[in-house]
C-alpha cells in the first residue's frame, strides 16, 4: 500500500509539469510490478481457512484486508489515470 501512495504522489507531483519522462513511468511500471509480486507471493500457500481466519473482534481477516488493497488500487488507478 505504501508502494501505491507514493507513486501517486509521485505523478501528482510530476503532474505540474504535465508529462512524466519514460525513466519515471518504467520506475513507477517497476514499482507496480514489484508491489503486485510481493503481494501474491504474501498470501501465496495458505491454507483453505487462513484467509478467512479473525485474530479477534473487530478485526480484519487476511482476505478482508486483500480485498480492501485491490479495491483500494483500482481506485487508486482511477485517480493516476485521470492524472495522466
Amino acid at each position: 500500500m505504501k508502494t501505491i501512495i507514493f507513486i501517486v504522489l509521485m505523478i501528482a507531483g510530476v503532474h505540474n509539469s504535465l508529462s512524466l519522462t519514460l525513466v519515471e513511468r518504467q520506475k513507477a511500471m517497476d514499482q507496480l510490478v514489484m508491489s503486485k509480486t510481493t503481494f501474491l507471493a504474501s498470501i501465496d500457500g495458505l491454507s483453505k481457512a487462513q484467509p478467512d481466519f479473525k485474530p479477534g473482534p473487530g478485526k480484519w481477516s487476511i482476505a478482508g484486508v486483500a480485498e480492501h488493497i485491490c479495491l483500494a488500487e483500482a481506485g487508486l488507478g482511477g485517480i493516476v489515470q485521470q492524472t495522466l
